[in-house]
């Protein structure tokens, strides 16, 4: 990419941001999809937070221990950590929907 290219891109993306405005990410809206558009499989799921029952604050803190092995260069130990994790949630799909927050993070990881 040449110079002129790089700097268009650059002030496409400023215009960018001053049309669309600096705020809220949009992630931390309201969800675009009303009511009655939710497929009914995905209602019941819809604004379900668990994540403060003794499971998951067991699941975050095991997932802290994880992420030092992984920041200390110990991949085996902490993919095996992130993997004993993980195998109570995908054996029941329904329990990964209570705290889907911590399931990110481990997959993320």
């Amino acid at each position: 990419m040449g110079w002129r290219a790089s700097k268009a891109c650059s002030w496409l993306f400023i215009a960018g941001i001053l049309v669309d405005g600096v705020g809220p990410a949009r992630a931390q809206q309201q969800p675009v999809m009303s009511a009655g558009n939710v497929p009914p499989g995905l209602q019941a799921w819809l604004g379900r937070d668990l994540c403060g029952t003794s499971f998951w604050t067991l699941f975050q803190g095991s997932l802290g221990s994880a992420l030092q092995l992984f920041n200390a260069r110990d991949f085996r130990a902490s993919l095996s950590g992130v993997l004993k994790l993980l195998a109570p949630v995908v054996r029941n799909p329904h329990v990964g929907f209570d705290c889907g927050t911590a399931v990110a993070s481990a997959l993320i990881l």
